[in-house]
């Protein structure tokens, strides 16, 4: 029998937790980014920040929204989304078709999935490649010359046919359903099949990629695949770092044990936190009712708790229903009850794509709809100004048992710089981008701290961006 415990703490009551809605990831993302923008104008430091969530999969957007904004982040105990190995298979595929004499991407793809082609007739092909003077690839077209056993020849052959099947296509599909056929019939996914934890993430993984090329073709209009890939190299190009000074993004699992000033836990709906394996089993039930608890436990002075209304995973993009656990909190969040059908009513109903306009991650001329923050603990809901979050849609480890580091001192005043003045940036006007080079905006919507402006880069098409935040420079 476990003995009772007195608890207690040296520490003065602190901040309530806000809760907050976004229509979808994008806008999630732009809320945390915000917020760490305002904390660090307060005297917070980028590493008193952590970014955790239940599935790995929900990285991508927040690794894409800091990287507009200049903010250092690093992945707590794994890989950037796109340095993870079924992201980095299907990304070498569409090299390939892009240009099928990348030989290094053809070496990666040509027995992913296992398709039979081993170690030995690999080797063939490539000593008949440096004989001759070929590629790679021209090495497969030529496989009926090679001293192959009939069956690997075959299978070489079959792997030939399938290139350029998907080079054919690629001239007639945008990237988006080029990428979606292709994860389709390569059966990239079925390699990943049964509901192991890891093959779980690996399935969500590939899915977060797919929202990655529905996103990018959504904002660029006519854009190619190259352009695409163009755009994934720049972001996946490795920045230099002040050492630990940087957010952590991380599962739960990752950091039990260290603690951070101020936490945003993301992706707080059913299926993603509770998983949806857990959701007819109590006992599995309660391992993620305990790991909420871990997460909230992780934030010493600010706790941030958000959800996204509509969420691209498992293939398809669906309205989703706030998480159990914050519904059983929904007294002390003063936050309403969520109805049947509520999101529904939002707007978003079965139909992903209607929703959407004809601009990227939901924004329209209302702009966000409802999301806004809600600070917990009042006895009836109090809203903060939430027209600031509603104008953008758009291996290190550590043992645990290494003591957190103790709290900074308290800090008054708060350092309050000024703000951004962003009066020149109008249509037309040319900028540059710390990561991004130089654009020229295209289009501007709202206004003052609020002005939202796309942005037309040569490294990375169409970019919407908050100018208050974002590392721009008129040239």
């Amino acid at each position: 029998m476990r003995k009772g415990k007195a608890l207690w703490t040296e520490q003065p009551a602190g901040e309530k937790p806000v809760f907050y809605e976004a229509d979808e990831e994008a806008g999630e993302a732009l809320y945390c980014a915000r917020k760490v923008v305002e904390m660090k104008r307060m005297g917070y430091r980028y590493s008193d920040f952590a970014v955790l969530m239940r599935i790995n999969a929900l990285t991508r957007s927040f690794e894409q929204e800091f990287t507009k904004y200049g903010i250092p982040y690093k992945i707590f105990g794994g890989f950037k989304f796109f340095e993870r190995k079924e992201v980095k298979d299907i990304l070498a595929y569409l090299r390939v078709i892009a240009n099928p004499f990348d030989g290094e991407a053809v070496m990666r793809i040509i027995n992913v999935p296992r398709r039979g082609i081993g170690d030995k007739t690999v080797q063939t092909l490539m000593e008949y490649a440096q004989q001759e003077e070929l590629s790679l690839y021209d090495a497969v077209l030529d496989c009926d010359l090679l001293p192959l056993a009939a069956g690997a020849r075959e299978k070489v052959r079959a792997f030939g046919a399938y290139i350029k099947d998907l080079v054919v296509r690629s001239q007639e599909l945008d990237p988006s359903r080029l990428a979606a056929y292709l994860v389709e019939s390569s059966g990239m996914k079925e390699q990943y099949a049964g509901n192991q934890d890891e093959n779980v993430a690996k399935r969500a993984n590939i899915d977060e990629f797919l929202n990655s090329v529905d996103e990018f073709v959504r904002m660029n209009e006519g854009a190619s695949l190259a352009d695409y890939l163009q755009m994934i190299t720049l972001y996946s190009d490795t920045d230099e770092m002040d050492e630990g000074e940087y957010i952590t993004i991380a599962t739960v699992h990752a950091v039990k044990g260290l603690e951070f000033r101020c936490v945003f836990f993301a992706g707080l709906e059913d299926n993603i936190m509770p998983t949806s394996r857990a959701l007819d089993d109590p006992s599995a039930l309660e391992e993620e009712r305990r790991l909420m608890y871990v997460a909230i436990t992780r934030a010493r002075e600010q706790l941030f708790l958000t959800r996204s209304r509509s969420r691209y995973l498992y293939g398809r993009r669906e309205p989703t229903m706030r998480s159990r656990f914050v519904e059983e909190l929904k007294e002390e969040l003063g936050i309403s009850a969520r109805s049947a059908g509520m999101e529904e009513r939002r707007g978003y109903g079965s139909s992903y794509g209607n929703s959407y306009g004809n601009s990227y991650g939901g924004y329209n001329r209302s702009g966000w709809g409802s999301s806004s923050p809600v600070r917990v603990g009042r006895a009836s809901a109090q809203r903060e100004d939430d027209s600031y979050y509603r104008t953008f849609g758009g291996s290190r480890s550590t043992p645990s048992n290494v003591p957190a580091p103790k709290p900074a001192p308290s800090f008054a005043p708060p350092v309050v710089s000024k703000e951004k003045d962003v009066s020149g940036f109008q249509v037309g006007v040319h900028v540059k981008h710390a990561r991004f080079g130089e654009g020229v905006i295209t289009a501007v919507r709202g206004g003052g701290s609020n002005l939202i402006i796309t942005v037309h880069f040569d490294t990375v098409g169409n970019k919407d961006l908050a100018a208050a935040l974002a590392p721009l420079t008129i040239v």
